[in-house]
């Protein structure tokens, strides 16, 4: 956690408004998520694997998961499940009692990925994330 000189120190530019942050000094992006995932699936496919386009409402659970039901009735049958389902996966983590500490919003961050862009408060040299702003006005 950066607070507001530290955060000065490494972005000169940004608005004062922005009392502390956190810092991910190993962030990374991509410049086309779709083609990444495009080539993912592909792969996934010429190893064997099926892609479903479906709407998973729940688990078939004892023990262990057993298997993902979907909003048709179909129960898939897996010896394993991975949640990832992006911004739902806490939702479908807690029809398993799970508590996923996971929050979602559109415009969380600025990422700038060349420095010296702009000298307007709102341009950054990474990305950042404000864990608390505070008004200034």
């Amino acid at each position: 956690m950066l607070g507001r000189d530290e955060i000065r120190a490494l972005e000169p530019e940004i608005t004062p408004k922005i009392a502390k942050t956190v810092l991910f000094p190993d962030n990374r992006s991509l410049r086309d998520p779709h083609r990444y995932v495009t080539r993912l699936v592909q792969r996934f496919e010429a190893l064997g694997g099926e892609v479903r386009r479906a709407e998973a409402v729940g688990f078939e659970h004892a023990a262990r998961i057993e298997g993902v039901r979907l909003s048709d009735g179909t129960v898939l049958r897996a010896a394993e499940v991975v949640i990832a389902a992006g911004a739902f996966s806490a939702r479908l983590a807690r029809r398993l009692g799970e508590a996923m500490p996971l929050e979602t919003e559109h415009g969380y961050h600025t990422q700038i990925m060349a420095p010296g862009l702009s000298s307007t408060p709102e341009v950054t040299t990474r990305p950042i994330s404000p864990a608390q702003c505070t008004s200034t006005d």
